[in-house]
């Protein structure tokens, strides 16, 4: 059976890792230089979507899995599953979930979804009436694809002004949506509960407490992900309360003809008031993925399959504890160094590589996060020091990690 799998990231290279070691004919489209590195197929070439669905064809794949949402939001499930291909992923309509946060508050409203309240603004002086509504911090949210990184938490009324009158005065160009997302700060424990739904039912992964910040206890930007740690203990009355809320979510989508075979992330804020959905992502999330999957590969290679096929995927049987952490620049996140970066031959195990390029036999960065580096072990503390003697292994210029992935764990 042969896999494609569409993507250029660390997620993709673990999911390309764990399907050839599980005995698959696999290739990445675009790829990227590190994991031709690791001997794995890429198509580098391929940079737009008549050449990507040529490549799938012409490569014969049984099973297609798309990684980033820009493809999914581009129409690229909907035109493979139009030719009978398998694919997992989001159609087109479903992913303005994640890609129009407008949208997605007016979907919780509609099914009942608890969200914290908000309101969608289109000039700076609805925006100024907005934010005077709550009291600080101030969450802006902007309505477009920002890989992680288009949520802001503001400790000021002018830093939130200065940040919202700059989306406003773009004009939205590059935006999905017309409006920006104000929203009312909760304070409480965000959770990753990422969902694999088919055929119309779904079943929970593990579950994963991430770290999304740039900086140790949860300072500094967003990022698209620091790191991840799973599986966390969850109490049975607070798992129960997640499943209620992903019932209404899978209802709600079944519903408005939203359902699609695929991953659906769901960020979920547990505070005093109670359960609150934050936000959709209609894809795995990354480094969680890197995390997740690490716990039981071929438990998620069946999961796979199942679902391209039409049946009802059985859940993960995680064994041990994994975590991610990521190595990124010293201008992160949202600038980089182009510097070479070297890996010791007896460390590749477990790292998995994002923005890279190769020049002359010669890794170098090419992005804010160039890998992603996951430890293993059978306590928290065994896998946390794993992943961080592998963290202290790689080598480049200007390169930062977060010091506390897993630390209120241990």
């Amino acid at each position: 059976m042969k896999i494609a799998i569409v993507g250029s990231g660390a997620r993709e290279h673990i999911l390309a890792e764990v399907f050839i070691r599980g005995g698959f004919d696999i290739f990445v489209i675009p790829g990227n230089d590190g994991m031709k590195t690791r001997g794995i197929p890429v198509f580098s070439d391929v940079l737009d979507e008549k050449s990507l669905e040529k490549a799938v064809l012409d490569n014969g794949a049984d099973i297609v899995l798309v990684g980033p949402t820009e493809y999914m939001v581009d129409g690229v499930v909907d035109r493979f599953k139009e030719k009978g291909i398998k694919v997992i992923g989001a159609t087109s309509s479903a992913a303005m979930l994640e890609a129009d946060k407008v949208f997605a508050k007016h979907f919780m409203i509609k099914h009942g979804i608890p969200t914290p309240p908000f309101r969608a603004v289109h000039t700076i002086s609805q925006l100024e009436r907005a934010l005077k509504e709550w009291d600080a911090p101030y969450v802006i949210k902007i309505p477009t694809l920002a890989g992680g990184k288009g949520s802001f938490i503001l400790p000021t009324l002018s830093e939130a002004l200065d940040i919202g009158t700059k989306v406003i005065t773009s004009g939205f160009r590059g935006l999905w949506s017309e409006g920006l997302v104000v929203e009312k700060y909760l304070e409480g424990e965000e959770y990753a509960v990422q969902v694999l739904m088919s055929s119309g039912d779904y079943v929970i992964l593990p579950m994963v407490w991430e770290y999304q910040r740039l900086y140790d206890g949860g300072r500094g930007p967003n990022t698209g992900g620091m790191g991840a740690v799973a599986p966390i203990r969850v109490a049975d009355n607070l798992f129960d309360g997640i499943r209620l809320l992903v019932d209404k979510v899978v209802r709600g989508l079944l519903k408005e003809g939203l359902m699609y075979d695929g991953f659906l992330y769901i960020g979920i804020m547990v505070s005093r008031e109670g359960l609150y959905v934050l936000e959709f992502n209609v894809r795995l999330g990354d480094p969680e993925t890197e995390a997740v999957v690490s716990l039981a590969p071929d438990d998620f290679i069946h999961m796979i399959r199942n679902t391209a096929f039409g049946r009802l995927p059985e859940p993960m049987h995680p064994s041990g504890v994994a975590v991610a952490v990521s190595l990124v620049g010293e201008d992160a996140p949202y600038g980089y160094k182009e510097v070479p970066l070297y890996v010791p031959e007896d460390t590749e195990e477990g790292i998995y590589f994002d923005h890279v390029i190769e020049r002359g036999g010669t890794l170098y960065v090419s992005g804010w996060r160039p890998c992603v580096v996951v430890g293993r072990g059978e306590s928290y503390e065994d896998a946390i020091l794993e992943a961080y003697h592998k963290a202290d292994a790689v080598s480049f210029e200007g390169k930062y990690f977060r010091k506390d992935i897993g630390d209120k764990l241990r």
